[in-house]
């Protein structure tokens, strides 16, 4: 893959044609910033907002759907149930996954009805949303009756 990496006093970046990530040598926090010119879509950047939370939690072991640049573990079945989630992830030796959705999509049909498929497969399967969502998700799964079978996962876009 081309890369550059520019040291800076304070910082280090390192530049990809998709993102440039920026490592501070203070407290050695990562931050990390599509390219100008790729093309991101919000489910794309809840998906990087859904990694960076898992990845500061300690997850280590993941996999997500679509998301190029960052360290995956691609020998992680996305597959759940009878769809495919957009994250998986291990987590004392069982694989968890989390469904995204942005706010405009959270109550189509077309949503329940993937979560419905999802749901057959797995023990853990969380449905991952905005801060500001997270009520309607919750009275979403009720509505579905999914609530037993998805948990809601909160957000924090960054």
């Amino acid at each position: 893959m081309d890369y550059r990496v520019i040291d800076e006093a304070d910082r280090l970046l390192i530049v990809l044609p998709i993102a440039t990530v920026e490592i501070s040598k203070d407290d050695w926090t990562v931050k990390m910033s599509p390219s100008a010119l790729v093309r991101v879509s919000r489910h794309q950047l809840l998906v990087m907002s859904a990694i960076k939370q898992l990845a500061l939690s300690g997850i280590t072991e993941l996999n997500a759907d679509g998301i190029y640049g960052v360290p995956l573990n691609r020998s992680i079945s996305l597959g759940c149930g009878e769809g495919r989630a957009d994250i998986a992830y291990r987590k004392d030796g069982k694989t968890e996954f989390i469904e995204v959705e942005t706010p405009d999509k959270l109550g189509d049909h077309a949503t329940i009805e993937q979560l419905k498929r999802l749901a057959l497969g797995s023990d853990t399967l969380y449905l991952g949303v905005p801060t500001a969502k997270v009520a309607d998700a919750r009275s979403l799964l009720r509505l579905a009756r999914l609530e037993t079978r998805v948990r809601v996962l909160e957000i924090r876009e960054s």
